[in-house]
């Protein structure tokens, strides 16, 4: 993929440029997520297609937001970004019960291989409870273990630890945040190893 300033690929730095600000990077990363998604978009409507662009875009914009970066592949991030959009699309449509056949459903859902398909569930689910275990704060790390493990609601979460629902949400942002480091870490070390 190539940024708008002729540094060639988009990289980790062009990234982290984006997410300081840089609008044109920014453009890059939105319309390579379209670009990845080309296939799936292709099975929608246009107006549909138009919905699901700008929630690409969105997610792309909250991903440079977090402040994390990803150091493998690029294009699978923002494949993978992209796929989700396009699944929350469908699941909206099935609530709304505008979709209601299985085979539209599947053939809409662009059923594919996952980035993370080289790892096993039960290794990933283990890396994710050391990494949860790991984060520093003991209040971010409960508020998180009661949203992600637990699945209880933020304002849940809030009473059972004496807190604001806005502020359990930031600790609960802020120990994710550390959670996906952690996880591109191990998960790169462990590639590395192989």
């Amino acid at each position: 993929m190539r940024d708008p300033h002729g540094r060639g690929h988009v990289d980790t730095d062009a990234w982290r440029a984006a997410a300081a600000g840089d609008q044109a990077l920014r453009q890059v990363l939105i319309e390579r997520a379209w670009q990845l998604a080309t296939g799936a978009l292709s099975r929608f409507a246009a107006e549909d297609q138009q919905e699901i662009r700008q929630s690409i875009a969105e997610s792309v914009l909250r991903a440079l937001a977090t402040g994390l970066c990803p150091h493998a592949n690029m294009d699978a991030f923002l494949h993978w970004r992209a796929r989700a959009e396009v699944t929350a699309f469908v699941r909206k449509r099935i609530r709304e019960r505008r979709l209601v056949d299985a085979d539209a459903i599947l053939t809409l859902a662009d059923r594919g291989p996952s980035p993370l398909r080289g790892v096993e569930l039960r290794e990933l689910a283990a890396v994710v409870r050391a990494c949860s275990e790991a984060v520093p704060n003991a209040s971010h790390r409960e508020a998180f273990r009661l949203r992600f493990l637990q699945g209880l609601e933020p304002r849940e979460i809030a009473v059972r630890l004496g807190a604001t629902a806005a502020i359990t949400r930031v600790w609960i942002a802020r120990a994710a945040a550390e959670v996906r480091s952690c996880i591109e870490r191990k998960l790169s070390d462990r590639r590395g190893d192989r």
